[in-house]
């Protein structure tokens, strides 16, 4: 038993150490490369998405809850809805 409490330790130890150790490095990263960075997940999570492909006419109503949708697309979360649930 102990033997095996240890070596979970060590484990965990090492974990640690490797996650403080990345996160040393990602701090170290520059402020442009961060910014390159999240304008590639941006660009990923946007084709992804596909909004861009939604065909409207110019000045639809439909516009703001597109932007809405790709934004709440952009952060992978389930939008709350409200209202009739259908006809």
């Amino acid at each position: 038993m102990l033997v095996v409490d240890d070596e979970v330790r060590s484990q965990d130890a090492m974990r640690r150490t490797l996650q403080r150790g990345l996160s040393r490095l990602e701090l170290r990263a520059g402020t442009s490369v961060l910014r390159a960075r999240r304008g590639d997940r941006l660009a990923q999570v946007r084709s992804a998405s596909g909004f861009d492909r939604i065909e409207r006419a110019s000045g639809s109503p439909l516009d703001a809850v597109r932007e809405m949708a790709a934004q709440v697309a952009r952060c992978g979360r389930a939008p709350a809805r409200s209202g009739s649930g259908g006809p």
